[in-house]
């Protein structure tokens, strides 16, 4: 995805002596946030996410809830 359209049109509103420094200080945040989702070991595989889903529905029939 490209976030450069959308940066630009921000950094209009922005004094232009601060438009390096924040354009630099985004990009870094949208770094550090994909970095994050990307290293999350909690994030489950499609594998893992379809049982985990499977046995949900299984729960809801029988009466049972485990988490």
């Amino acid at each position: 995805m490209d976030f450069q359209p959308k940066i630009n049109y921000n950094l209009l509103k922005v004094p232009v002596h601060e438009r390096d420094d924040l354009e630099q200080e985004i990009k870094l945040k949208i770094i550090e946030k994909v970095n994050m989702l990307i290293e999350d070991e909690n994030t489950p595989g499609f594998w893992e996410f379809l049982a985990k889903q499977q046995n949900l529905k299984t729960n809801e029939i029988d009466g049972t809830y485990s988490i």
